[in-house]
């Protein structure tokens, strides 16, 4: 968080709750690439949801060299001070042949 508003008791601003997601998405689920389409304030903190494109675990796990992604969807959960108190992720499609 920037020194200014560590400075003040001011609520965290939807671009800093945007922040501290894709840093949960990044540095501890190892996702890269996560995009946000939905960030919003609630009674007890923050709301995020973000699409990743991973590897596809069933491809992999049959040997099969393929750039076969699923698209899934996380949904984060993050205190009124930005820390991330929950997760869950939403398989939503498997996408066939996606560049990186």
């Amino acid at each position: 968080m920037d020194e200014e508003r560590s400075n003040t008791s001011a609520m965290p601003t939807i671009e800093e709750a945007r922040q501290a997601a894709l840093r949960f998405l990044e540095e501890s689920l190892n996702l890269e690439g996560a995009k946000l389409f939905a960030v919003r304030k609630t009674a007890d903190g923050w709301e995020a949801s973000a699409e990743v494109f991973e590897d596809s675990a069933f491809i992999k796990s049959l040997g099969i060299a393929s750039r076969t992604k699923d698209r899934n969807i996380y949904h984060l959960k993050l205190s009124p001070e930005l820390v991330v108190v929950g997760y869950e992720r939403e398989e939503s499609s498997r996408e066939v042949s996606r560049k990186s």
